[in-house]
Parts: structure tokens; C-alpha cells; sequence
């Protein structure tokens, strides 16, 4: 009993006495390859570290880089659209339709290269400014985009649905932009002459999920990583809308920066998703998407009460 005693208190180089040549020679084995193992250990946290620090020193860079050569393009984009406003007062007189044709092709062209360095920014300020982190209610935000794409909602006889939305504690311009870029997506990616039909709705997630495991419906929800413990209970939001949908290989993709998978028919500069992504890392929450070509899509993300 005292042997099991001494073990039970963590005694691991418990040796019994009189010494037994047997059981001293696998205890000096046992202490080796402990040792071995705990140096192993250590060097791979170590390597792990580094490369985490690498990550994240590389992610700066290219955001830094990204919002350098954004900011730089602007002025000369400016100067060449200016350019082609004077080009078109020169050519008033001028009969030849194809003059025009050329001038509206390069205006087309100049308006996209100036949304895509907009949405460059865009994404690189969510990645570096300075989060001012307040108590947000979601509703108010959620009115202002609904306002704000009033014109959209209207044309395409669309209906919203969303739940009571809760107040969180998060960076209000940033919110807006989420929200924005979700509602955006549901109303754009629709088949020719469909009405979108878009449902926003959020359910509180269990404070550590971890103890949770399917005991409740909330785990149900998408991909959503029953491992994750959580410090702080989180929301967990899902908009669905009967658009276009997705292919299953297409899902994983999405959130990449620049990937238009429907760019024949569907216009836009493939950042908003990353920007949403971006947003929700910052915010120490997730996104990711259920979806089925054809039969519409479901994006879900988490947001806790508090990111801190």
C-alpha cells in the first residue's frame, strides 16, 4: 500500500528497499526515456514557437505590404481616371461611336482596379488598426446595413428575417463591416429572377463546450469544433439564404483572398469573405459555411460576450 501510495502522490522515482537490481535497472530505464521524451517535448515546442512567430511576423508584413501598395496605386489610378474625364470633354464633338466605347471600357476597367484597391485597404486595416473595442448592440448595426443597402433589398423584392440580435463587446466599424459583407453576399449570389430569402439567427453557446459534447443542440451547428474551449460564452450566428449555393470543393476556398468562384456572372473583388474572417480573428471568433449547389447557403460565426 505504501508503494501505491507513493505513486498515487506522483513518486515516479519510488524505489522500494532493500534495492532490487531488476527494478532499479527499469527505473534508470524509465528516468532515460522520460528525459528523452520531456527534451523532445521541449524542442518541439520550441520549433513551434518559432514558426508561430514567424507566422504572425509574415502576416504583418504582408498586410503592411498590402496596405503600402494599395495606398501607393490610389494616386495614379486617380490621375488616369482624371485623364479620361478630360480625354471624353476633348471628344465631345467626336461622331465615331467607338471613341466612347473605348472610353467607357477603360472607365469599367479603372472603376474595378479602384474597388480592388479599396477592398486591399479594407483588408488591411482590419488587420492592422487598433481594435476600439465598446459595447455593441448587433440590432442597431444591423439596421444601419439593412438601410444602407435599401436600394438592393427593394430591387430584388428580398425579405430579411433575424431574431432579437444581441449586444456584444466588439469594435463597432468592424462589426459594421461583417455584417455588411454577409448581407451583401446572401443578396448578390441568387439565381436569375429568384427573390432572396435571408434568415439571421443566434443562439448562446454553452460557456465551455468542451464539457458539452452534443449534449445540446447548439453543437449541431456546421463544422463548429466541439474542442474549442471557450474562456467567455460566445454567440453563435448563422445567415442562411436560398442563392446560388456552393460546391463542396468550393466551400474550403472562399474564405481566401481574391477567390471569385462565380466571376462570369457575379461581380465583386473576392475580399469581402477574408475581411470577414480577418474580423472574426481579431474578435477571437471563428466563421465557415454550410452550403449545397443549388440549394442555398449557411454562414455561420462565433462572437464572444467579450474578446479580451
Amino acid at each position: 500500500m505504501d508503494k501505491v501510495r507513493a505513486f498515487q502522490l506522483g513518486g515516479v522515482d519510488y524505489i522500494t528497499k532493500p534495492f532490487e537490481l531488476p527494478e532499479v535497472l527499469a527505473r534508470i530505464e524509465n528516468q532515460i526515456t522520460i528525459s528523452r521524451l520531456r527534451t523532445q517535448l521541449q524542442n518541439q515546442q520550441r520549433k513551434l514557437l518559432r514558426q508561430n512567430q514567424e507566422l504572425m511576423r509574415s502576416n504583418r508584413e504582408l498586410e503592411q505590404f498590402a496596405h503600402v501598395m494599395s495606398h501607393d496605386l490610389k494616386q495614379p489610378l486617380q490621375s488616369f481616371l482624371f485623364a479620361i474625364g478630360l480625354v471624353e470633354q476633348c471628344c465631345q464633338s467626336n461622331t465615331n461611336p467607338k471613341v466612347f466605347e473605348y472610353l467607357k471600357r477603360l472607365r469599367d476597367t479603372s472603376g474595378t482596379m479602384q474597388k480592388l484597391i479599396d477592398a486591399l485597404l479594407d483588408y488591411a486595416r482590419v488587420g492592422n488598426e487598433e481594435l476600439a473595442i465598446e459595447e455593441i448592440a448587433c440590432e442597431s448595426i444591423l439596421a444601419m446595413v439593412l438601410d444602407n443597402l435599401q436600394v438592393e433589398i427593394t430591387e430584388q423584392s428580398a425579405v430579411i428575417h433575424h431574431d432579437a440580435l444581441p449586444t456584444v463587446m466588439a469594435d463597432r466599424n468592424q462589426m459594421m463591416q461583417l455584417f455588411y459583407h454577409l448581407i451583401t453576399n446572401a443578396l448578390k449570389f441568387q439565381p436569375p429572377n429568384n427573390k432572396p430569402d435571408i434568415k439571421i439567427s443566434v443562439n448562446l453557446l454553452p460557456q465551455d463546450v468542451t464539457e458539452q459534447t452534443g449534449s445540446t443542440g447548439f453543437l449541431s451547428f456546421g463544422n463548429y469544433d466541439q474542442q474549442e474551449n471557450y474562456k467567455t460564452q460566445s454567440y453563435l450566428f448563422s445567415i442562411h439564404d436560398n442563392g446560388i449555393g456552393l460546391d463542396a470543393d468550393q466551400v474550403e476556398l472562399i474564405f481566401e483572398v481574391f477567390q471569385r468562384l462565380n466571376s462570369d456572372d457575379y461581380s465583386g473583388t473576392g475580399m469581402g469573405l477574408a475581411t470577414c474572417k480577418k474580423i472574426l480573428e481579431r474578435h477571437n471568433g471563428r466563421i465557415w459555411v454550410e452550403s449545397e449547389l443549388g440549394k442555398g447557403t449557411n454562414v455561420y460565426f462565433t462572437l464572444p460576450q467579450n474578446p479580451s
